[in-house]
């Protein structure tokens, strides 16, 4: 996403689209009904950002009639997906209920007594409520409020292990990965106002707010040697190697930091389409 502008229903979705848009964000796919993918000049209108076009993902609609879904999902790891939505249309009030929840063990080891996970937890919820004028009016006017909420814990670390031992196991992890963890919160908040005379024009203003907050613990040098260092000459930082391992170290030899960022991204964006056509 830093060279591409993403979007969910016609709003930007990223953290920061001007200052941090590859801040490890990215919205559950399996609540998607549809991707829209824009090139070229057609990118352009989104915003910044654009230089590998964009991508409009399309969350699931509000149902035309009542409706409830569920998709389970199991696998190996301890691994399990489910989506389930909920929602009907009436006459002047449609809703929509939807989360997904999604788990894994993870496919690779820590190797420490503690044998940690390495996978990942997401808990997604969203729920969609449309108001609409009343069947015989004029002028169609609706108005539509979508909330979201998204929590992610995901087992994961920077550091990556020697040459020899990756080719005796490559799904291993060193023992001093084991607190390495990302954890993130997502807050999604929209008003849509739409206006529709029923002729040749209809128009949309829509109001939105993403907060997004995330932290990583992660190893960032073991002795005062950086990590890089380490792993590319294990013979020289032999004993630096074997702290990782998972030896015993001295007090305060390994040194981990926490990536907190916080972001906010309101907006508020008008469309105006305007139907016409030449000759026949």
């Amino acid at each position: 996403s830093a060279r591409i502008a993403l979007l969910e229903v016609g709003v930007r979705i990223v953290p920061a689209p001007y200052s941090g848009p590859s801040a490890y964000d990215f919205p559950t796919q399996r609540r998607m009904s549809s991707l829209e993918v824009l090139k070229g000049p057609a990118s352009v209108v989104v915003g910044p950002r654009t230089t590998g076009g964009a991508l409009n993902m399309i969350s699931t609609p509000i149902p035309d009639d009542f409706s409830a879904n569920v998709d389970l999902r199991v696998g190996e790891h301890s691994s399990y997906d489910v989506h389930a939505n909920i929602g009907d249309a009436g006459e002047r009030v449609s809703w929509l209920l939807e989360t997904v929840q999604g788990r894994s063990d993870g496919f690779m080891h820590v190797d420490s007594p503690l044998d940690g996970d390495t996978g990942f937890d997401i808990e997604d919820y969203v729920g969609k409520l449309q108001i609409d004028s009343a069947p015989n009016a004029n002028v169609y006017q609706s108005l539509r409020f979508k909330l979201g909420y998204t929590d992610q814990t995901s087992e994961q670390t920077y550091l990556g292990i020697t040459d020899e031992d990756f080719a005796a196991d490559p799904l291993m992890r060193y023992a001093a990965t084991e607190g390495d963890v990302f954890v993130s919160e997502h807050e999604q908040y929209q008003v849509d106002y739409v206006v529709d005379p029923g002729n040749n024009w209809r128009a949309t203003v829509t109001a939105y707010r993403n907060d997004f907050k995330r932290n990583w613990y992660k190893l960032q040098s073991v002795n005062g040697t950086g990590l890089n260092n380490v792993l590319t000459d294990p013979e020289t930082y032999a004993q630096e190697l074997s702290w990782l391992k998972g030896t015993t170290s001295p007090d305060d030899a390994i040194t981990k930091r926490a990536n907190y960022r916080s972001y906010y991204s309101p907006g508020v964006q008008a469309e105006v389409q305007w139907d016409f056509g030449f000759g026949e």
